[in-house]
């Protein structure tokens, strides 16, 4: 299977730099997900605001 490639926006760095660490792991581990096609990214189809 390919997998998609997620680029993240300096806002979503900024974010995850801001995070405790279990936080950012779990938020990290979600992200990875999405790259193999795994959980639901309805909701990251708009831009940040």
């Amino acid at each position: 299977m390919k997998r998609a490639e997620v680029l993240l926006a300096g806002q979503v760095r900024e974010f995850l730099s801001s995070l405790a660490p279990e936080a950012k792991k779990k938020l990290r581990a979600g992200i990875r997900g999405l790259e193999s096609d795994q959980g639901d990214i309805k909701d990251l189809v708009d831009d940040l605001h």
